[in-house]
């Protein structure tokens, strides 16, 4: 199928349509509109009359425009028109919730939505309905007073029945009945669901959050610091409002240490020990995201009036900030939190802050230190393959080589980052290489051309509606064996969905899989031209493409960054600039070639900036360069490259560096240039302050 480019003027549409649908009061989850970047649909021909001219493609991006705008005359016209294709179910859907939506909830809607459960049951498209359906419904069902049934509907489920939205109306509605007596123990449930920073901005959620605090007013201190830890500062005002109906509260003061901080810090925050500590929290907590020594001189005020629990927020929040920053002071703050530091009633991010603390101490090569955090670590954390490899490493540091063998043992999945390392520890092969790969029968392959889930995935796919895409085949993998598993990546290949072929043969541990579905090579001859012009490895190149966009030709992050190497707008232009590209356009960027050349040309430019080193470039090109020379200039010393990745502070550019150099090292081997030592590639990064000629 060709597909033409969106124009410009439609592209501002569409996303002004998105923004338009997240700001809407629809309580629909999941209806994320996903424009497909290769659909053209010419702006003046979206009336109902023009329809008929439309191509397939066409009516349904329509149709999800349509969605969005609850437009129902226009829904029902291409519903009819979209009778028989094989996403007509889609357009139904959509149709059935609008209606609801706008409050068309009678018995002819009721059968409507009977006769589609029926017609689909097993299948995605019924648990999108059935989770559709619910978030729409469910306030004429607190309304109504009819919550068994809205309990009934959860329970069918399978997959969203813990959505934020569904869990919010479940609290909100307990709030509202329960008895006085059971209010505690619901409260601090509610607490714990609103420290989940996904929940914060769906309007069930606030509804929850003022009962809560109407019922219980003594909560509404938490939720406040809460709030304030997560940025949502407008709610908080909403909140520090219910406080000054408590006697004695000296709200002016507390307006000010919430939105005027630093007056705040500059009048009271030095003599903090004085002043009411309900204000000196707040005053901290928003001091913690601007001047974290500031927020560590009020916490030391108020050491002495703070209880056992409350230290252990306050100093777990400071230390876990200054480990982001890689302050000196870290592993001191930590400490002053006592024995329960992370865990106390005002902390919001515990696994993180306990993480973060043996990551500082990592950083500082504490070995001893390091072990006993890890020790101390909750299971679900301390048995994460990168927690037992560096409790591997500090023990082999502290002379106890044997039980560090042991734990290395534990990581047998040498695919991974983690995996390989372990192995280089051992003395193994680093490389993923199957003895023989599990063969699957073509008629079995085959078969799968009429699993109308999959031929919906690649619908979706040939659309460019990954993500809908995404959600149809992920519902055929549950519950599947090895072997079915590997028949369904086998099939992905036959259809060029190389990123569901990959996906698919990941989750194969049992089986052999053969190396070409884990790390397919495609475009190999522009990859080797591009490659060989910026000259930079085409292993990285293909390590990077398989992490940022598993070969989707039309990819699209939330973020705005596109195509196969998953570049911004803005770097392909200035990239594009820097290698004098003269016939650069926007529309270009999901060009193949023309893609592949600016992401080269890029990863180019950050090795030339960045003293040819891999580890930092990888990074730069997920988080932006100028991290990179921030991160490095925040060492204090000489470190190994697994140690500075590992404490990297941005979660998705930690892993993705991790990702990118292990398939690196597994590309390498289909080469003839196989990578042995990954500790090799990552080497060591010094410290190097930040110039003014640190820019890209």
């Amino acid at each position: 199928m060709k597909f033409k480019p969106v124009s410009l003027s439609l592209l501002l549409l569409m996303l002004a349509c998105t923004q338009a649908a997240g700001q809407s009061n629809l309580s629909t989850v999941g209806n994320d509109i996903e424009f497909a970047p290769f659909i053209h649909i010419d702006e003046n021909n979206r009336s109902i009359s023009a329809v008929d001219s439309a191509t397939d493609e066409e009516k349904l991006m329509m149709a999800q425009l349509a969605f969005h705008q609850q437009d129902l005359g226009r829904l029902a016209a291409l519903e009819t028109r979209l009778s028989g294709h094989t996403l007509e179910s889609y357009v139904t859907n959509w149709s059935l919730i609008t209606q609801a939506n706008l409050g068309f909830l009678n018995a002819n809607l009721k059968t409507k939505h009977d006769e589609f459960l029926k017609t689909h049951q097993g299948e995605y498209i019924e648990e999108r309905f059935r989770t559709d359906w619910l978030a729409s419904t469910a306030p004429v069902l607190f309304e109504e007073n009819r919550w068994k049934e809205f309990q009934k509907q959860r329970k069918a489920l399978v997959w969203n029945a813990d959505e934020p939205i569904f869990r919010c109306w479940d609290i909100y509605h307990r709030l509202e009945k329960a008895k006085k007596k059971e209010l505690p123990e619901l409260v601090a449930e509610a607490q714990r669901l609103f420290k989940n920073a996904q929940i914060g901005d769906l309007a069930v959620c606030q509804k929850a959050a003022q009962t809560m605090t109407r019922r219980v007013p003594s909560s509404a201190f938490p939720l406040l610091l809460t709030l304030i830890e997560q940025n949502r500062i407008n709610r908080a005002n909403t909140v520090l409002a219910t406080l000054q109906k408590q006697r004695g509260f000296p709200i002016k003061e507390a307006r000010m240490a919430l939105n005027q901080t630093a007056k705040w810090y500059n009048r009271y925050g030095k003599n903090a020990a004085k002043r009411d500590k309900r204000v000196a929290l707040i005053g901290l907590y928003r001091l913690s995201r601007t001047n974290i020594k500031q927020a560590a001189h009020v916490a030391q005020a108020l050491q002495p009036r703070l209880t056992s629990s409350e230290r252990a927020s306050v100093w777990g929040r400071i230390g876990y900030v200054a480990a982001l920053d890689h302050l000196p002071e870290t592993l001191s703050w930590y400490a002053k939190g006592g024995p329960n530091v992370c865990s106390g009633v005002y902390s919001i991010n515990s696994n993180r802050c306990i993480e973060w603390r043996a990551r500082t101490a990592l950083r500082e090569e504490r070995w001893k230190t390091l072990d006993g955090l890890i020790k101390a670590m909750p299971k679900t954390l301390s048995i994460q393959p990168n927690w037992i490899y560096w409790r591997g490493r500090a023990l082999a540091k502290l002379g106890q080589k044997q039980k560090a063998e042991q734990l290395w043992k534990q990581i047998p999945d040498v695919r991974s980052f983690y995996g390989k390392l372990a192995a280089e520890e051992l003395g193994k092969s680093i490389l993923y290489s199957p003895r023989a790969s599990e063969k699957i029968d073509t008629a079995r392959i085959k078969a799968l051309d009429n699993n109308i889930g999959l031929k919906r995935a690649q619908a979706f796919y040939d659309l460019g509606m990954n993500n809908f895409g995404h959600r149809e085949w992920n519902w055929q993998l549950r519950g599947k064996e090895a072997k079915d598993l590997l028949t369904m990546a086998h099939w992905a290949k036959d259809k060029a969905l190389l990123h569901r072929m990959i996906n698919t043969a990941e989750r194969v541990r049992s089986l052999p899989v053969a190396h070409e579905l884990l790390y397919p090579r495609p475009y190999l001859p522009l990859i080797e031209r591009y490659s060989q012009q910026a000259q930079i490895s085409k292993d990285w190149v293909y390590g990077l493409i398989r992490q940022e966009s598993r070969f989707i030709v039309t990819a699209r992050s939330t973020v705005g960054a596109n195509g196969l190497m998953q570049i911004m707008p803005t770097t392909a232009q200035w990239v594009a600039n820097k290698i004098a590209m003269d016939d650069y356009d926007a529309e270009r960027i999901y060009d193949v070639d023309t893609n592949l050349h600016l992401g080269t040309a890029y990863l180019r430019l950050l090795l030339d900036r960045l003293d040819d080193n891999i580890v930092l470039a990888t990074a730069g090109y997920n988080a932006g360069p100028h991290r990179s020379f921030t991160w490095r200039a925040s060492l204090a010393k000489t470190v190994e490259g697994a140690i500075f990745v590992e404490t990297i502070p941005f979660n998705e550019t930690r892993t993705y560096v991790q990702n990118v150099l292990a398939n690196t090292i597994e590309y390498s081997q289909t080469s003839g240039e196989a990578i042995g030592s990954l500790k090799k590639i990552l080497g060591t990064i010094a410290p190097k302050p930040v110039t003014s000629k640190d820019t890209i």
